[in-house]
């Protein structure tokens, strides 16, 4: 297989610290000033390249930014000594993004095999040779209801026959007689890849009251307005948003992994270790 996976935790992370240099020395600094870019120039270990890696852009998955990137992308900077230049869109765009050279990396959210399924759609897969995932942190996916909806418990086959169509009133599942809506965001987002993965594989989903919408936040919102509804989302989303979840007999987990074409840059590199190491301290 062409597809890399790499499932370990780091312990730890670089703390190589590099050094800058300035294109030019304003004469008002002086001579410590011309002494210190000298020097910056003839230290052994110090290239341009090396430079050049202190600003790294990454691309994907949104459940990957507001997991872990929205409340703690200060700490892993400071851990990796380095800038991101982070847009937020989708897994899906992330990979096309780092298979053309528009990111540095991507950040996706469910298994790469899977989220490579997802890009063939697109004419994407047979340029995906050499992506590398290196796992960070796992999330549960949720499955946000309305408030009057009084449904708490459903079996992964329930939520399966919901995806292709086959159950379609809440009363059938122990609820109010009233149709079933379901809520999810387009294809090529990671939530709903791991989802599939563990419901209807590649099959169509045929619910004949379904939503696809642009974001997990525009689900949020549905889910908060339709009574019926039941929403496919990120679960920091969901709590954020005071919804009730419907639990499930076995768990729905989102990969959280960073994606390199190829072995990941010295910059990348220290990337993943200190998204590991601040996934461990604030997450688990």
């Amino acid at each position: 297989m062409w597809l890399h996976a790499e499932e370990g935790r780091a312990l730890s992370c670089s703390s190589d610290r590099q050094i800058h240099r300035s294109a030019s020395v304003p004469r008002r600094c002086g001579v410590a000033c011309l002494l210190l870019a000298l020097l910056a120039v003839t230290l052994p270990g110090v290239s341009s390249s090396a430079v050049a890696e202190d600003r790294l852009r990454l691309q994907g998955s949104t459940t990957f930014n507001s997991t872990l990137l929205a409340g703690h992308q200060s700490r892993i900077e400071r851990r990796a000594q380095l800038k991101l230049d982070v847009i937020a869109n989708k897994s899906i765009w992330g990979l096309v993004a780092l298979i053309e050279g528009r990111t540095d990396a991507a950040m996706i959210s469910a298994d790469l095999e899977g989220e490579v399924a997802a890009l063939a759609q697109y004419g994407g897969s047979e340029k995906a040779k050499g992506l590398r995932a290196f796992e960070i942190v796992r999330s549960r996916v949720s499955f946000a209801v309305n408030p009057a909806n009084p449904v708490r418990e459903l079996t992964l086959a329930a939520i399966a026959g919901i995806m292709r169509g086959e159950i379609v009133n809440w009363k059938s599942l122990g609820g109010l007689d009233h149709p079933i809506r379901l809520v999810v965001v387009r294809e090529g987002g990671g939530t709903l890849v791991a989802v599939r993965g563990k419901t209807i594989g590649d099959a169509p989903i045929k619910a004949p009251n379904l939503s696809r919408l642009e974001s997990p936040r525009h689900v949020v919102a549905v889910v908060a307005q339709e009574p019926g509804a039941i929403g496919v989302a990120q679960l920091n989303l969901v709590r954020k948003a005071g919804l009730p979840e419907v639990e499930t007999d076995q768990p729905v987990e989102q990969r959280l992994s960073i994606v390199t074409m190829g072995d990941p840059s010295p910059a990348v590199r220290r990337l993943i270790d200190a998204a590991r190491m601040v996934a461990v301290e604030h997450l688990m």
